[in-house]
């Protein structure tokens, strides 16, 4: 029997629209480069400003902030491009990064037992603090998910989510999580080796990084399969965690913030709403059982932090 589809999670809806945003930034930004050289191109050469702020109308900011000659100008575009492309990469795996503590916060919640037999202490007056805040299952999943993600590679993330899920994520015959732990020793020397490749890229990355200290020299083609690879590998995360740990709990929630926050509480339109964010089919009955339990507690909707992004279809 085949398992039941519950759509996508809603921190895999908000790292889409999040890795969406990034990539558009990217090609907005190449196509803006391309757009001035054509600009700057039309103007005879003799007619040309000797500074770009000596064009009538741009003696002010943005273009005092770099007043070069037109031609200076446009040579810098390929060092503007190249770091465009590595700041990219970074948010790329930045994005990921949100999701993947995102997604984990979320099975801690709802899944507490998921922490297993950890040995993780936890201060006693903190507990007590947040039991007299009626907010111990929030700050449990927040404390657990700091632990267990921040300051981690992401390997090691990937291995603490298979011990919790009981499923190996990292399989050699999709290379997801071994080229995505690649990808994550591009960033690390783009952040903390000067944008250069660094001792460890070249020992992970040997076939396309031979030289330390050489530039990276990213490509158009980088910031294709990056994205991609990112979402491939939440994708299969979700999957998994969708079927095993949230199931209905996030289309839920979606159900009783649109009425909390737009007021909506017909079934067919909250139904069609769920379905466009998160491609989550719930019957009429499930609907209605979500905004009645809204209607009748007036409860705050805990366990999850909604965004704007959470709300594009």
């Amino acid at each position: 029997m085949a398992k039941k589809n519950y759509g996508k999670s809603l921190a895999l809806q908000h790292f889409y629209k999040s890795i969406e945003a990034e990539i558009r930034n990217y090609w907005q930004i190449n196509t803006s480069l391309i757009y001035s050289e054509r600009w700057w191109k039309t103007i005879p050469e003799i007619d040309l400003p000797a500074r770009i702020t000596l064009y009538p109308g741009d003696n002010k900011i943005p273009f005092t902030s770099i007043d070069l000659p037109p031609k200076t100008y446009l040579e810098n575009h390929n060092s503007v491009l190249q770091i465009t492309r590595e700041n990219s990469i970074v948010n790329f795996i930045t994005v990921f990064e949100v999701y993947l503590f995102n997604i984990v916060k979320r099975m801690m919640y709802l899944q507490p037992t998921l922490i297993g037999e950890s040995g993780m202490p936890f201060e006693a007056k903190e507990i007590a603090d947040e039991m007299e805040n009626d907010n111990v299952r929030e700050w449990f999943a927040e404390k657990v998910t700091q632990k267990y993600i921040r300051n981690k590679s992401h390997l090691m993330m990937v291995k603490r989510l298979e011990s919790m899920l009981k499923y190996q994520l990292n399989d050699p015959s999709d290379g997801l999580v071994e080229d995505w732990n690649k990808w994550t020793y591009v960033r690390n020397a783009i952040i903390h080796n000067g944008r250069e490749t660094s001792d460890d890229l070249s020992r992970v990355w040997n076939e396309r990084f031979t030289s330390v200290g050489a530039p990276l020299n990213m490509t158009d083609a980088d910031i294709i399969k990056l994205p991609y690879i990112a979402i491939e590998l939440a994708k299969k995360v979700d999957k998994i965690i969708m079927e095993s740990v949230i199931q209905n709990e996030d289309a839920g929630l979606l159900v009783r913030e649109l009425f909390v926050r737009n007021g909506i509480e017909e079934s067919q339109d909250l139904a069609k709403s769920v379905w466009n964010i998160l491609n989550s089919r719930l019957g009429k009955p499930l609907v209605q059982k979500y905004l009645a339990y809204q209607k009748r507690t007036g409860a705050k909707i805990n366990g999850w932090r909604f965004t704007h992004y959470n709300f594009m279809e």
